[in-house]
């Protein structure tokens, strides 16, 4: 299915995803690392949560890189050490400011750009705002499984 928005629509949806990061501090907030580890009855944890948001993230730029080429900045460090669910929450943060940040630095007309699928980048952003609407759904549930601990 394509997906066509307008600017205020591709607006609305990028600004979904810049505040995901900031809905997966609140949610996490008080749970230290052991808590974050352990499991809901879906056997994730909250930490397995927070990396698949940040998958997500990563597809949506790795398919956003192969469109319009390397963006500068858009690359965060890696940590040579398994990452603390606090490291991906940065990197999440940092990703999805970087997404964000793109229709100020190159226009919203980007997001019109057809990938090698056909599909324009915005249906990507709409993945992605949907798959966060469920992700975040999931870490709700996480979170209070690791209060409850």
């Amino acid at each position: 299915m394509q997906v066509s928005l307008n600017s205020a629509e591709l607006r609305a949806v990028l600004a979904d995803i810049g505040a995901t990061p900031g809905s997966v501090d609140a949610l996490l907030t008080g749970l230290d690392e052991t808590a974050l580890h352990a499991a809901s009855a879906d056997g994730r944890s909250c930490h397995d949560i927070v990396r698949e948001l940040v998958q997500v993230s990563g597809h949506l730029g790795t398919v956003a890189h192969d469109v319009l080429g390397h963006i500068p900045g858009a690359a965060p460090a890696r940590p040579s050490e398994p990452p603390t669910t606090a490291m991906l929450q940065e990197q999440l943060r940092f990703l999805r400011e970087h997404i964000v940040s793109t229709v100020d630095q190159q226009g919203a007309s980007v997001w019109s750009t057809p990938t090698p699928a056909g599909r324009q980048l915005s249906a990507y952003a709409v993945d992605v705002q949907q798959r966060d609407r469920a992700l975040l759904i999931d870490l709700q549930h996480a979170a209070d499984t690791a209060r409850a601990l």
